[in-house]
């Protein structure tokens, strides 16, 4: 059994209903952005996938690197 632990993600309205969040998480992140849920998708997809097939145990970070960064 794996896992996904994504970051903040985008969705709609997100910066109106929580614009000092948004703001702290794009200075922290190295990609400036906010996730997608394409990103998480994909992460996903990975670890579904054949190429993951050695993988067990595992919590994958889709946070485009936030919590490499001291603020968080």
């Amino acid at each position: 059994v794996n896992a996904v632990a994504p970051g903040l993600v985008w969705r709609e309205g997100i910066e109106e209903s929580w614009p000092e969040g948004v703001a702290r998480w794009k200075r922290a992140a190295p990609l400036g952005r906010l996730g997608l849920a394409e990103d998480v998708a994909d992460a996903c997809l990975f670890l579904a996938s054949p190429g993951a097939r050695w993988i067990t145990g595992a919590s994958l970070t889709v946070d485009g690197g936030v919590t490499t960064h001291p603020i968080f």
